[in-house]
């Protein structure tokens, strides 16, 4: 492979997170861009049919991606030995998941009870 070709290494979790925290917002936007799809993707799948219409995987994964940001900020991310942030975004994105079914269940009216 000559020059032209050559590939540039992938900029790892951890650069990204460091750069995030120093301000870089295009480290960020690499963080979200890295998982979003798989993220929206494990939540179309977990989704009850039930909440199916009224919740909106991308903004379950935004809000998940919120989360995740404040923990960071606040130095409680880290990501594995092999630098994958996939297990910690998944349960974030679970979490914000289940919660936002159970809010709406709580919200629906019990069935009606025959006399």
């Amino acid at each position: 492979m000559d020059d032209s070709q050559s590939v540039e290494p992938e900029i790892s979790n951890r650069q990204l997170l460091a750069a995030w925290a120093a301000g870089d917002q295009d480290a960020a936007s690499a963080l979200f861009n890295r998982y979003q799809s798989r993220l929206v993707g494990l939540v179309t799948r977990r989704i009850s049919r039930r909440f199916s219409r009224r919740l909106d995987a991308e903004d379950i994964v935004h809000s998940a991606y919120r989360s995740f940001f404040v923990a960071a900020r606040d130095g409680r991310i880290e990501p594995t030995v092999e630098d994958d942030l996939w297990p910690v975004l998944a349960v974030f994105t679970l979490r914000k998941l289940f919660r936002q079914q159970r809010r709406h269940q709580d919200r629906q009216p019990p069935p009606d009870r025959p006399p």
